[in-house]
């Protein structure tokens, strides 16, 4: 039961460059609820920065526990999430196990188990390349995937947080941390209001400004920035569910900045396009969302996808975010009294919905076990680093490859390099077990035998 605290005008945030907006459609202005704040608050033991999954799964187990648990979410209510194109419930390998039955999704290893009204079979997942090559899409037999509104599951996952005791303080800023010597010991926001607690976990996504603040080791060495705009249409022609990623033949005009676009069916569809720039401004010459556009009407990938599902049809939203992209990883998640979760320490923001719920809930375990000591210090706090494993850094760094495909190849280098990847299956590439990967780049390797000898370069790049 929301509440209706204040009303607030929450139109698009516009973002300009030498006056050039970010996007050009009236904006969508609603007035949106403002859940109200909890009653007066001045200490906790868990203060909670951010309430994107990774938050809400240590929020969830923390509050388990018994821990007095406090999460922060500069956004005014449960309903908006940051994401700008749904999302799609896969966990790498040895994380967790993704089970739906009827009305109830799960998450096994993770003992979390919530409504599942968000989630629809996803049928597909591939790259879509230029003249009509793209990888393998379909999931072979003992592989599935799910895909998700990201609104609905932050929902879903703040409702089992909230049954479970914790307490939510949305429209709330963070914007320092306190400390007691060398210890982190809670939180200040930026109307002044100061929460004392025992640890703090930070969930402040990519671009980890409170976990920098608190002295986390944020690595600045970016590759890439990315302006990323969506429209959101309504699914009525009962689409099959799935996530296409497209890159090249991206006909978004001549001398435009490297892009990549993508394609995301729930139950709502999500049509969006990315610019790379090395700055952080803004790079191209028109505003995005008449790019978009142009790539709903002009991009036979598309078309080949939904058909006349979206002839004559508005978006009913449209939402925008910025990322960064850097050359590796955050270098350490855990200080004394804090441990960063989910995008604030990976390099590009694409440890997705389940592996950061996954990463969250691994950090409220060991902050659990702290508790039971009543120990916070760093050293308490380390097996939080174990989380982070080389196969999962290498899993997040290929995931980033493929966005980035269009900074590194100009378009008959494309064409070249999906020749060799039209004989990947996406879905295993990605979410495979290590059987199913052999045996898919077996016979990758035996088809592109004769294209490794024609075009070396390209096969460098791929392995």
């Amino acid at each position: 039961g929301m509440k209706p605290h204040k009303i607030a005008d929450m139109g698009v945030t516009r973002t300009f460059q030498i006056m050039r907006p970010y996007y050009s459609l009236p904006a969508y202005k609603n007035l949106v609820m403002i859940e109200p704040p909890p009653a007066s608050i001045t200490k906790c033991d868990v203060a909670i920065v951010g309430a994107g999954p990774a938050g809400l799964g240590a929020a969830i187990t923390c509050a388990k526990a018994g821990l007095d648990v406090v999460v922060f979410e500069r956004l005014p209510n449960r309903r908006l999430s940051h994401h700008t194109d749904g999302g799609v419930l896969f966990s790498f390998p040895g994380l967790t196990s993704v089970n739906i039955d009827g009305n109830t999704v799960s998450f096994p290893e993770l003992d979390i188990s919530i409504r599942a009204s968000f989630a629809k079979k996803c049928d597909r997942l591939g790259l879509l390349g230029p003249g009509g090559l793209g990888t393998e899409n379909t999931f072979p037999k003992g592989l599935e995937g799910w895909a998700g509104n990201k609104d609905d599951l932050v929902e879903a996952l703040i409702d089992e947080a909230a049954s479970q005791g914790a307490t939510f303080w949305f429209n709330a800023k963070v914007s320092d941390v306190l400390k007691e010597g060398e210890r982190i010991s809670g939180v200040r926001l930026d109307t002044g209001e100061e929460i004392q607690s025992k640890v703090v976990v930070t969930a402040d996504g990519v671009f980890a400004k409170i976990s920098e603040m608190a002295g986390m080791h944020i690595s600045h060495d970016e590759l890439w920035y990315a302006s990323v705009l969506a429209f959101e249409y309504d699914n009525t022609e009962d689409l099959a569910g799935g996530l296409y990623y497209l890159n090249g033949d991206m006909q978004l005009g001549e001398g435009m900045p490297a892009a990549f676009g993508g394609l995301g069916i729930t139950e709502v569809i999500h049509v969006l396009v990315a610019f790379f720039s090395r700055k952080r401004f803004y790079p191209a010459p028109q505003p995005m969302d008449v790019y978009v556009q142009g790539m709903l009407e002009s991009d036979g990938r598309l078309k080949d996808i939904l058909g006349s599902a979206l002839d004559g049809k508005r978006p009913k939203m449209l939402t925008g975010c910025r990322a960064v992209m850097r050359k590796k990883s955050n270098e350490d998640p855990v200080g004394n009294g804090i441990i960063s979760v989910g995008d604030a320490w990976v390099d590009d923001g694409e440890i997705g919905n389940v592996p950061a719920l996954a990463n969250g809930v691994w950090a409220g375990r060991v902050i659990v076990q702290a508790a039971e000591r009543n120990d916070f210090s760093e050293e308490a706090l380390g097996p939080a680093r174990d989380f982070i494993t080389k196969k999962l850094v290498s899993a997040l760094s290929k995931n980033k490859d493929m966005k980035l495909l269009g900074t590194r190849f100009n378009d008959d280098e494309m064409k070249q390099l999906f020749g060799f990847m039209q004989h990947l299956n996406y879905p295993v590439m990605m979410f495979g077990s290590p059987g199913q990967q052999g045996l898919m780049y077996t016979e990758f390797m035996v088809k592109n035998v004769f294209r490794f000898f024609k075009y070396p370069k390209i096969g460098r790049a791929l392995f």
